[in-house]
């Protein structure tokens, strides 16, 4: 079986772009990827050996239904085909697997401006996926259990750190040769110590999402303005500024009160920890128009260590670690990029070593 040109070339070149198109299905005709090519009115007007053997139509077939539209009905390789080369619309190229013939097939659209085919046109590869997604999944559980391994690790080097505070803290009150005021500060660093501990585990139960809270209107302002001044209050940093701009109108989201004020709560304290020496906290909330939506902004930047760029497409993994001079975040910023997630939002990062960070929490307004 050859390669076939459904139509022939309408030109007064016509023996050039016979030419080209004698060299077109020669070198076709080496691949092991099949190749479709349909015109710009999504007529097919080419194929190789090897998609025919992937498609498994006799060539017959091809050649009495050459529209894509009545191709969609003999495979599902063309159903493919038809639903990507309508979103190439928006995209320069697309991928895509479809099960053909207990086989996993790999289809690759793209649109390609090619005199010998009419101008624009679309040309489809398909190959077998078979082992390439054999290797991705291999590759993929390897990646879960590394994860998953991290994440233990970090579990436990988080909960470690304040058990071994309490017992060092349990030990020195046994001893009881304490006076009564150190023995009141040992049993607040206790109390301390499993108050931390609560919040990991909160914040484990949060990041799983276990739980499902009942949601409400939340005043955006009221509560971070709650948050800052909580946090602060909280914090050992000595931040010399706190300065919020709430919104000049009544800002309102969709969600759960708790974990709201649990997102803002870990972005604020990673702004007040970035800054043990003293700095200065801006916050601010405010409403913006995008694609047509109203979307709630708020806005925490201080003036801290910040992070150097290449770890920040690194802070929202859990227990993250990689070199970092700043505090610890434990699962603070993962928890948080969780629960925006969950309320339909995302959260924009942009640091400067030394400099100091800017988190942009952006949720859609009610």
């Amino acid at each position: 079986m050859t390669n076939k040109l459904i139509s022939e070339p309408k030109s007064s070149q016509k023996h050039q772009s016979n030419d080209a198109s004698e060299n077109y299905q020669q070198l076709s005709d080496f691949s092991i990827d099949g190749v479709l090519v349909f015109d710009n009115n999504q007529q097919l007007c080419y194929y190789n050996k090897a998609a025919v053997n992937f498609i498994g139509l006799p060539k017959e077939k091809l050649i009495a239904n050459p529209n894509l539209k009545d191709l969609r009905g003999l495979s599902n390789i063309f159903e493919e085909i038809n639903s990507l080369i309508f979103q190439l619309k928006k995209k320069n190229n697309l991928t895509s697997v479809v099960r053909e013939q207990n086989l996993l097939l790999g289809v690759r659209c793209f649109t390609i401006n090619n005199t010998m085919f009419g101008g624009k046109c679309y040309e489809a590869i398909i190959y077998d996926a078979t082992e390439i997604l054999e290797a991705q999944k291999e590759a993929s559980k390897a990646e879960k259990v590394n994860a998953l391994t991290h994440f233990t690790n970090g579990v436990a080097h988080e909960i470690n750190n304040p058990m071994a505070g309490i017992s060092n803290a349990l030990y020195l009150l046994k001893s009881g040769n304490l006076s009564p005021e150190k023995q009141a500060s040992i049993i607040d660093k206790i109390s301390e110590n499993i108050n931390r501990i609560s919040s990991i585990i909160d914040n484990l139960r949060i990041y799983s999402h276990q739980e499902v809270a009942s949601e409400n209107y939340i005043d955006v302002s009221e509560i971070v303005s709650e948050v800052l001044e909580k946090t602060r209050s909280m914090s050992s940093s000595a931040v010399a500024e706190v300065e919020f701009t709430p919104s000049d109108s009544k800002v309102e989201i969709f969600g759960a009160l708790n974990e709201f004020r649990q997102l803002m709560y870990n972005i604020v304290l990673n702004a007040f920890q970035a800054m043990p020496e003293g700095g200065k906290l801006r916050a601010s909330v405010f409403t913006e128009i995008e694609a047509g939506k109203r979307l709630a902004k708020i806005v925490i930047s201080d003036t801290g260590c910040g992070i150097a760029q290449e770890e920040i497409d690194y802070v929202f993994n859990p227990f993250y670690t990689r070199k970092r001079i700043w505090n610890s975040l434990g699962l603070g910023l993962s928890v948080a990029y969780r629960i925006a997630q969950c309320m339909h939002g995302d959260i924009d990062i942009k640091s400067e070593h030394n400099v100091g960070t800017t988190v942009t929490v952006i949720i859609p307004a009610a």
